[in-house]
């Protein structure tokens, strides 16, 4: 398998909901709407 590093994968795609935090906040579900 040969991997391209100019093009590194991607972890998360549009409609992907994961848990996001700030500090000094609590975490929250995000919905990934752009990249």
């Amino acid at each position: 398998i040969e991997i391209d590093e100019e093009d590194p994968p991607e972890l998360f795609q549009l409609g992907d909901i994961l848990w996001v935090r700030i500090t000094g906040s609590p975490w929250w579900p995000a919905l990934i709407y752009g990249i």
